[in-house]
């Protein structure tokens, strides 16, 4: 079916939810496809209850319909959702790293994940690069200290936003210096600054996601 990772991160409920979401927004799972729960289930490795639940979740999200005779249908995206998809990021995420600003949150996890960037990228190993986008995000939701803003954005984060006809290395390599900016920030406690560079790194994934529709 498709070559998509899960991360331990998460838990199942949570790794399907954001799979299957994954797919949908990035144009693996296509408009009108058909998403069969046992099918989901066994290529996923998972459970039928966990996919059962995210295909919950997706419909209440407007990303799948059910039709007459309960099958899961995807619908087309368009500009709107994924608009509203990355301003409820940049405010759940500028708001986690301005906490952890605040709460002088050890900065060690965030430093050594960019650390693992930059070895994947002087390896020119670019596809192992989505995952540990994904691990430096959730890393700065932990530092915040407030659990529940961790949970909601854990169901929410859709973690490659790679536009399909952008090279992958490219984009590494802008997300990456990115990063590096919002690392420098933290570390240093530069509340103002790591909020600025979080948002407009946001903004940059949804423009470039969008202006591929």
């Amino acid at each position: 079916m498709r070559n998509i990772k899960r991360t331990e991160i998460l838990s199942v409920r949570e790794q399907v939810i954001n799979t299957l979401r994954e797919a949908i927004i990035n144009g693996q799972i296509k408009e009108g496809e058909r998403l069969i729960n046992s099918t989901l289930a066994k290529e996923l490795g998972v459970s039928a209850t966990p996919v059962r639940e995210a295909l919950r979740s997706l419909e209440r999200e407007g990303l799948i319909r059910h039709d007459t005779y309960k099958e899961a249908i995807v619908v087309k995206i368009d500009e709107k959702f994924l608009t509203d998809y990355y301003v409820t990021r940049i405010f759940l995420e500028c708001g986690a790293i301005e906490l952890a600003c605040r709460n002088k949150s050890d900065a060690g996890d965030l430093i050594n994940c960019l650390a693992d960037m930059t070895d994947i990228i002087s390896r020119e190993e670019y596809s192992e690069y989505a995952d540990l986008n994904m691990q430096f995000h959730l890393i700065l939701l932990e530092m915040s200290g407030n659990h529940r803003l961790e949970n909601m954005m854990k169901e929410l984060f859709v973690y490659s936003s790679v536009a399909k006809d952008v090279r992958l290395e490219d984009n590494v390599k802008v997300s990456y210096e990115e990063h590096k900016k919002i690392v420098d920030a933290v570390s240093a406690g530069d509340e103002k600054n790591a909020v600025r560079y979080m948002r407009e790194h946001i903004e940059r994934s949804m423009h470039d996601v969008i202006s591929k529709l």
